[in-house]
């Protein structure tokens, strides 16, 4: 029930006009229900009250889903620019970087967030995949680490099974 839930967004948003609770509820609705335009100017409205990485998050997805790449990608660099430790925000930045096949921004990325968060399994897994396509010889040791931080998540195990067997450990990599 979009309807309902827009209604209940702007209801928020009048009794709470200092949070962006409200504003971010409506961009939700609205990117949900299809309107990523929309979405946009109440993600931009939430971010005038209350600036969060999260809001950030979520106006670059929108903006992505317009095809707007280059606004998408400024949004996550301008956020950087004023907030250097959000390794939150980095690691959407490496990630987006590395799915457009930008490997060297994308693993200067990944490197950055390790820097602050050195057991963040995405970017270590990522980071590997990406050594791995180098043929940098620390890509085995990097998915190693991400696959011990993550568990049994599939998309890390997939990746240090894969390098085990491509590094000539056959039996183990298929075991994983």
């Amino acid at each position: 029930d979009f309807k309902g839930a827009l209604e209940i967004a702007v209801q928020i948003s009048e009794l709470h006009p200092q949070r962006s609770a409200g504003p971010m509820l409506q961009g939700d609705t609205l990117f949900e229900a299809g309107n990523a335009r929309a979405a946009i100017d109440a993600y931009n409205r939430a971010l005038e009250v209350e600036p969060a990485s999260v809001l950030i998050t979520k106006l670059f997805r929108a903006y992505r889903s317009v095809g707007e790449m280059e606004t998408a990608r400024q949004t996550l660099q301008d956020w950087l620019s004023d907030n250097p430790d959000d390794a939150a925000i980095r690691l959407v930045l490496a990630t987006s970087d590395h799915s457009d096949g930008s490997q060297k921004t994308a693993s200067d990325a990944y490197e950055r967030v390790l820097e602050r968060a050195p057991n963040n399994f995405v970017a270590l897994n990522n980071l590997a995949w990406v050594y791995f396509e180098r043929g940098d010889e620390r890509a085995l040791d990097l998915a190693k680490r991400a696959y011990d931080q993550a568990g049994r998540r599939p998309d890390v195990a997939d990746t240090y099974g894969w390098m085990l067997v491509e590094s000539g450990q056959i039996e183990r990599g298929v075991k994983i």
